[in-house]
């Protein structure tokens, strides 16, 4: 038996992307409406399914290298060109859309320090993920952390490659991320503002680093081979939670134990190839189309949702609302993959990428 590919191989992650998707759109369409408090803590832990992305996110970056080696300055660009070429088309589609959205609810068009502009070249140069500075409103810094991921994973994976050195890295990322958030606070003056630090890699590495000991954990040529590595892990793990039950803090931050449940969660649902949970593929396969542009198709629906005076107490509507708004961005997702994304990289193709 393969390690813990019960299945041989990873098709298991489109369909817990397309969980991730949902989860998050939940979430957000949660926070547009004052239903029972249950079903809006519920939703509101939709959010993590970010951290689930980031974990698939490291999953894949290191079966990329078991076929291409980034071992010169050469092969490294033309790898971040292409990740980058494959994020261009929808992230500034939905960039201009955010900035159509501000313009029309402004009722003028941005001048020129407006700031606007500077929440717009944050995500569009990929550096909203380098500093807890860039994160903003905007559902794009998502894009920004995993950049920053990818720009470093070769280094990572030099150095990181083995199960043992994976839990290591997970560990060390673990606490560093948790200190620098403290020295920040105590010793900076900046404000312990959750948000304003969750958007920033320090804090999203070791959910990264989770995504790694997962890959090794997968790609074993055995279960005997990592009984170690995993009873270790399991041991990290126990401490971080039961640090956490105890006291007011822990290394073992919420968002990176939704990580490690969310993916436990979804390996063990979606890798027994289960009919019914196929559907969730085509949401999956969408799912970064669907994550940018239900933000700006947020901002629509509530324009329309306040002049027919929405109820946003009834559990009903907020159902539709969320089907709706699910189904308007898969099928916004399916257009902008047809008449742009396909067409921007035939383009590419000739120049290498």
């Amino acid at each position: 038996m393969n390690g813990l590919r019960l299945n041989g191989e990873i098709e298991w992650i489109s369909e817990a992307k397309g969980f991730a998707i949902l989860a998050v759109v939940a979430c957000h369409t949660a926070q547009q409406f004052a239903i029972h408090n249950g079903i809006t803590r519920m939703a509101d832990a939709g959010r993590y399914g970010v951290q689930l992305f980031f974990v698939i996110s490291a999953i894949l970056a290191y079966k990329s290298f078991e076929k291409n080696k980034i071992s010169t300055w050469k092969s490294y660009i033309k790898y971040m060109c292409k990740r980058l070429v494959r994020l261009i088309p929808v992230l500034y589609m939905a960039i201009l859309w955010n900035i159509s959205n501000y313009s029309v609810s402004a009722g003028q068009v941005p001048g020129i320090k407006d700031e606007i502009w500077e929440m717009a070249l944050y995500p569009a140069l990929f550096i909203n993920g380098f500093s807890y500075k860039y994160f903003n409103s905007w559902m794009t810094w998502y894009i920004g952390v995993y950049v920053m991921f990818v720009a470093i994973a070769p280094l990572i994976h030099k150095y990181i490659n083995s199960a043992k050195k994976a839990i290591n890295f997970f560990t060390v990322t673990a606490i560093l991320g948790w200190l620098i958030n403290y020295i920040l606070v105590l010793f900076c003056g900046v404000l312990n503002d959750d948000w304003f630090f969750y958007g920033w890699l320090p804090r999203q590495l070791p959910v990264f680093a989770l995504g790694i000991v997962f890959y090794y954990f997968m790609t074993a040529d055995s279960l005997h081979a990592i009984g170690k590595s995993i009873s270790v892990f399991v041991f990290v793990v126990s401490a971080g939670f039961l640090i956490s039950m105890v006291a007011f803090t822990s290394p073992l931050e919420l968002h990176v134990r939704y990580g490690i449940l969310l993916t436990c969660f979804c390996f063990i649902l979606f890798n027994r190839q289960w009919r019914f949970f196929e559907c969730l593929k085509p949401l999956g396969n969408q799912s970064l189309g669907i994550y940018l542009f239900h933000g700006c198709l947020i901002t629509i629906f509530n324009a329309l949702g306040n002049s027919i005076q929405l109820n946003r107490n009834s559990l009903l509507v907020f159902l539709l609302y969320y089907i709706c708004l699910v189904s308007a961005s898969f099928i916004v997702s399916l257009l902008v993959n047809r008449f742009v994304e396909k067409p921007f990289f035939k383009l590419t193709k000739h120049w290498g990428l």
